[in-house]
């Protein structure tokens, strides 16, 4: 199955804010905004779950290190099949800086 875009927001967020929004873009150009504010925490006992902890469903997301924490310490939801396009950026910037200073290596690893 193809992925899906999720992006999220809150007031501090974490496991000592609030997850106040959550949005899912599909493959076929459909964008969905959950409110949760607005919604509650039941919207976390939906299919919506599912989804979230589908290891089967690749979600990609901009560091969601705190998202992460948010949805498991406020509503017990962890996160799985995640591919996070911030390491993805990180790891392919260093690619490009290694090949480019490759005559370095003899003073530091790059």
């Amino acid at each position: 199955s193809s992925g899906i875009n999720a992006e999220y927001g809150g007031d501090n967020l974490g496991r000592e804010g609030t997850f106040d929004i959550l949005a899912i873009g599909t493959s076929d150009r459909r964008v969905f905004v959950f409110d949760v504010m607005k919604m509650g925490s039941s919207i976390f006992r939906t299919s919506l779950v599912n989804l979230l902890t589908s290891s089967d469903q690749v979600k990609l997301m901009f560091d969601c290190r705190m998202a992460a924490d948010a949805l498991l310490h406020l509503q017990g939801v962890q996160l799985a099949g995640i591919l996070d396009i911030q390491l993805v950026d990180v790891v392919q910037r260093r690619k490009k800086a290694s090949k480019r200073f490759w005559f370095l290596h003899k003073f530091w690893e790059v």
